[in-house]
């Protein structure tokens, strides 16, 4: 499921997949800004991700394409020291082994990835390296993959900032603690339901205050 609310008309969050083979690859971006401005960058994202995967389809490597995406971003935008255009984003390659388990390669710019196994009551938060795409730091400087297998119909979840940053009327920020157990609540619950949960307790926690930002959570049962 997705939960996608854009603050204004158009959204600088945005949601990328796509299926080769018995592969399945995902992304969830967070353009700099929001309205025009960040729905500029999300059209510039997906288009890049696109032609990333279509020049290097032998080579899906998550950290690889971070990379790619990173350096075609700055050269797409002539991004100057004084002004940086940039993408937080988490991208995930899922594939299936013979026992039905699901190997997970997890890169991540400034985002992370959260997981809960099957029968576990943990969320597990996988982070991903501390810097953004299109941002100001050494080309040199790699982003990472990380592995993990998950047993079959454990659950990962992929978002913004949004969710957890969305205030109430008393200008708190939901925050990332709390956003953990309400992820935790959420995967004990049908697939089916998780979405409507979700929903309900941002609108309870964001009652009569104004939406700050884009929102996107994206769950996935494997």
């Amino acid at each position: 499921f997705i939960i996608y609310r854009p603050k204004d008309v158009v959204s600088g969050d945005f949601y990328w997949v796509k299926e080769i083979g018995n592969t399945t690859l995902l992304a969830t971006v967070d353009c700099t800004g929001h309205g025009v401005p960040g729905a500029f960058m999300s059209l510039i994202g997906k288009s890049l991700l696109d032609l990333i995967i279509e020049s290097h389809n032998e080579k899906i490597n998550p950290a690889y394409i971070l990379q790619q995406l990173h350096h075609n971003l700055k050269e797409t935008l002539h991004a100057s020291n004084e002004k940086v255009y940039g993408m937080d984003l988490s991208f995930v390659k899922i594939e299936q082994d013979l026992n039905h388990n699901s190997k997970i390669t997890f890169a991540g710019a400034k985002s992370s990835m959260y997981y809960i196994e099957k029968n576990k009551q943990e969320v597990v938060e996988v982070k991903g390296d501390r810097k953004s795409i299109g941002g100001i730091y050494h080309e040199k400087a790699l982003f990472n993959n990380q592995e993990y297998t998950l047993p079959q119909n454990s659950i990962f979840y992929l978002t913004s900032d949004g969710y957890q940053d969305q205030n109430n009327q008393n200008r708190e920020r939901l925050g990332k603690k709390r956003l953990k157990n309400i992820l935790l609540e959420a995967s004990q619950k049908p697939i089916d339901e998780q979405k409507p949960f979700l929903e309900a307790t941002l609108k309870s926690h964001m009652k009569n205050t104004e939406q700050r930002d884009d929102i996107m959570l994206m769950g996935v049962q494997v």
